[in-house]
């Protein structure tokens, strides 16, 4: 009966597969050989090796689906053997089946503990045996096709993902150039328009000038003086168009990496920042800055400036006519430099707190914004390994929380030091 059975073996209907690569380790040369009478005739593959180090060469050398193990061997063991087996990333997965002599429990428990998928005991039945092979390979192979399903799946959706972050960027482009159209289109209308206006002044002239009458000289001193508007006007476009240009290439340059740059305080950084905008500054704000004494920062320093010089333009903005107050304290924190950035102006509602950093919202009139400046202050703090957000927990005034990374100076542990405080007026 069990003569029949085994001649009924089918190795695709028992395994899955039309071949199965089995590494038989016995020191005993008969046992190898049984093992090869049994399982060849049955459409297995199979490979002998006499002892545990020859086993863990023949593994490297071609990796078998399944491995009946020995316990008792000269030059090592069964036990150290698999240990060693199941310590390799690509041997792991491999299913050791121990054949051993051995029947106390103590081997036996052992023999799991080290790794092993399975003990039977010698003399071995072969029905037993090809039941017990059959079942350690079907599984080893469904758990490989799973492995490679999950492989697969993992690649179709970094594919999905890439094609989806393509998609972004091109719907990202299309809404970008819908709003720099609109954005150039402006000022670039006023351009024109100006040009024209002045062409007709000049047109006008030549007439005054082909025909001259008593009034004459008084006309054309009206018509340079509507030329000159003109023109005033058309650079002042063209100087929109300018900021819209220079904004955009900040933001085509983003990185995110940290800048190496160079080493500079953080005080020197903001009070320079200060002096670049005081010409801008249409009302009178007072500075106090608070910034923790040796903090220093490797960066790109003229980016720096900008960023400061950007935050600062706009809360003199938005501060009421008369006068205002911009606060900088600055402190090192977990390598970290820390800044916190407030005025006293009117604040942002927290309605549009999220839009603050996307490019082209603002809320100036397009005389004095274009959009882009939060913006390019939010690349300039993450280029350099940190990040600006908004705080909605202050009761009046704009506030931020800046992160700086690139601290190579003031670095320590414990509770904040209390920064040295200087004021700029």
């Amino acid at each position: 009966m069990q003569q029949q059975e085994l001649k009924m073996f089918d190795l695709r209907e028992q395994v899955g597969r039309d071949a199965a690569h089995v590494l038989i380790v016995d020191d005993e040369p008969i046992n190898n050989l049984v093992l090869q009478e049994t399982l060849n005739p049955l459409g297995f593959t199979t490979t002998v090796a006499e002892n545990g180090r020859a086993a863990l060469e023949a593994v490297d050398a071609q990796r078998p689906n399944l491995i009946l193990l020995d316990v008792m061997m000269p030059v090592m063991d069964g036990f150290e053997t698999c240990t060693r087996l199941k310590a390799s990333k690509e041997a792991k997965p491999i299913p050791v089946l121990f054949l051993t002599a051995l029947t106390d429990l103590e081997s036996r428990v052992r023999a799991f503990e080290v790794g092993a998928a399975d003990v039977l005991s010698k003399p071995f039945q072969e029905a037993e045996l090809l039941a017990r092979v059959s079942a350690h390979l079907r599984l080893y192979f469904q758990q490989q096709d799973l492995t490679h399903y999950a492989d697969g799946l993992q690649e179709m959706v970094e594919q999905r993902t890439r094609m989806l972050i393509h998609s972004d960027r091109l719907v990202t482009l299309g809404t970008m150039s819908a709003k720099i159209i609109h954005e150039i289109q402006n000022p670039l209308t006023t351009v024109m328009g100006q040009l024209q206006l002045g062409k007709l002044a000049l047109d006008s002239m030549r007439r005054i000038h082909a025909e001259p009458t008593p009034a004459s000289k008084e006309a054309v001193l009206e018509r340079i003086a509507d030329v000159e508007e003109s023109l005033g006007e058309a650079a002042e476009a063209a100087g929109r168009i300018t900021s819209i240009a220079d904004g955009l290439r900040r933001y085509a340059r983003k990185g995110g990496q940290s800048h190496k740059g160079t080493a500079a305080p953080l005080a020197e950084i903001i009070s320079r920042a200060i002096e670049i905008v005081r010409p801008r500054v249409r009302v009178a704000v007072s500075f106090d800055i608070d910034v923790q004494e040796g903090l220093m920062l490797r960066c790109d320093v003229q980016a720096m400036q900008q960023a400061f010089a950007n935050l600062i333009v706009n809360s003199s903005d938005a501060i009421e006519p008369d006068h205002g107050t911009v606060s900088i304290k600055a402190w090192s924190e977990n390598n970290l430099a820390v800044v916190d950035y407030r005025d006293d102006g009117p604040g942002i509602p927290e309605a549009i707190g999220e839009r603050v950093f996307e490019p082209f919202f603002t809320t100036k009139d397009e005389s004095r914004g274009t959009g882009l400046g939060m913006m390019i202050v939010s690349e300039i703090f993450r280029s350099h390994g940190g990040n600006i957000r908004l705080r909605q927990d202050v009761a009046k005034g704009a506030a931020f929380r800046i992160t700086i990374a690139g601290l190579v100076g003031a670095v320590g542990k414990g509770p904040r030091p209390e920064p040295n405080k200087t004021s700029v007026r």
